[in-house]
């Protein structure tokens, strides 16, 4: 489900987020950490990744487009936010990898997803938190953190919103 059909329906507003996680935190906070963000992100790409270097040389080079596809069905990025369906197609099926820019663009995505279920303790969750919409200031259009995660300050803004939440910070 993309982000858009929750437009219709109630949307969460910071309130109701931070009610819903809060109950989720004392469970997390005395496990100790079983995956880091890196080892989270490599597994769903499928790729094996070690530090911030090896996604630096990875936006450069580009992500090979069955990682891409390994993403996008792990994360279920709607049709469009990262490549257009015709060219996921053709990169696909010609074994390519993504340019840069689409690199940095489903790499961000990527980090956002595993964050969220590093810190919120599930997929689920994080697929949740991922496709609600939020209130972010009075007069500012709802969004939900996967539409905002295409450009790099919204994802900042999201990464926040998450570690607001995880900690209790309104």
């Amino acid at each position: 489900m993309d982000c858009n059909q929750h437009r219709g329906t109630a949307m969460l507003d910071h309130e109701h987020i931070q009610g819903w996680v809060s109950g989720l935190y004392p469970v997390l906070a005395p496990n100790p950490v079983k995956e880091t963000l890196y080892e989270r992100m490599g597994r769903v790409l499928g790729l094996e990744f070690v530090d911030e270097t090896d996604l630096a040389f990875l936006v450069q080079v580009g992500v090979p487009a069955a990682a891409y596809r390994r993403a996008v069905d792990e994360i279920r990025i709607p049709a469009g936010h990262v490549l257009s369906a015709a060219r996921a197609r053709l990169l696909i099926g010609a074994g390519m990898r993504l340019d840069s820019d689409d690199s940095d663009r489903l790499l961000r995505i990527v980090r956002l997803y595993a964050q969220a279920c590093l810190m919120l303790g599930d997929d689920a969750t994080a697929m949740t938190w991922l496709r609600t919409p939020v209130r972010w200031r009075a007069g500012v259009v709802r969004l939900c953190p996967l539409e905002l995660s295409l450009r790099d300050s919204g994802a900042r803004l999201a990464e926040q919103l998450l570690q607001r939440l995880v900690h209790g910070v309104h």
